[in-house]
């Protein structure tokens, strides 16, 4: 797998049979930076270093997709009502509620300080696009049609928090989630009643559905996951089971279910 230095030694080779083509010189750069468009629109970024790489990756991102990052952004900490009134709160509070804000939080602590150092590269490129939008009066058209005249600055945990809502939306179905848990206890419950292995049952039969891997990238989340005893569970058996989960979870998923089901479509 490449890295990013592998790619951006790559670009400096590559920035060669470019260099007739003007340079840009931002504020915030430390070198001239060359950005050249194919035919379909897409940005290929010629750097001299890294921190030039990213700052000029958020600014062409921003560039294109400004009111999309912030949309996303804004879904997944849950501020949308902000810009777009009060028929947005309920979806801000069922955001707060799953909490990818607190998870892209406590995520950021672990990052190494060469990823911190990329991060901020990137969000300077963002903040560097949004003060020359809001200071031409050329913000994205979105932000006019809500009487918006300027933009939330861009940070690493904005960053951090977008990956999130984008891993989420491909990997996390709330309401399919908890009801399979619901349906799971449901089997284990009455397994032994009945004279069946509910788990069983529910895995390698009738729903033939895989636990959660126990893998994450909040430092503490696998917390959930360890036994009375404190021994870890590496191979999801506890998921496996739902050994870790209580009445009171379930009955919170329950609760959740019903008020997340009323919210309009």
């Amino acid at each position: 797998m490449s890295t990013p230095k592998t790619i951006l030694y790559l670009l400096i080779f590559l920035a060669a049979p470019f260099a007739a083509r003007p340079a840009t010189m931002l504020p915030g750069l430390e070198t001239p930076v060359t950005v050249v468009r194919d035919s379909s629109g897409t940005p290929h970024i010629f750097a001299r270093n890294e921190h030039d790489l990213y700052f000029m990756q958020g600014f062409v991102h921003a560039e294109d997709r400004l009111f999309q990052m912030d949309l996303l952004r804004r879904q997944a900490q849950g501020t949308l009502a902000e810009v777009l009134g009060p028929t947005a709160l309920q979806f801000d509070v069922e955001a707060r509620t799953i909490g990818l804000g607190r998870a892209a939080a406590r995520s950021f602590s672990a990052h190494p300080q060469a990823m911190i150092d990329v991060l901020e590269a990137y969000s300077d490129g963002v903040n560097a696009f949004i003060d020359a939008a809001e200071a031409a009066g050329q913000l994205p058209p979105e932000y006019g049609a809500l009487g918006l005249m300027s933009v939330e600055r861009w940070d690493p945990l904005s960053t951090l928090l977008v990956g999130k809502a984008l891993a989420a939306g491909t990997s996390l179905i709330v309401t399919d989630d908890i009801d399979m848990t619901i349906a799971l206890q449901a089997y284990q419950t009455v397994g032994p009643l009945a004279g069946f292995d509910g788990t069983r049952l529910f895995f390698d039969d009738l729903y033939r559905s895989a636990p959660f891997d126990p893998a994450s990238t909040v430092p503490d989340a696998l917390g959930a996951f360890r036994s009375p005893a404190g021994v870890s569970d590496p191979v999801g058996k506890m998921s496996r089971s739902g050994s870790h989960l209580g009445e009171k979870t379930i009955d919170h998923g329950r609760e959740y279910l019903k008020r997340i089901r009323k919210l309009p479509k």
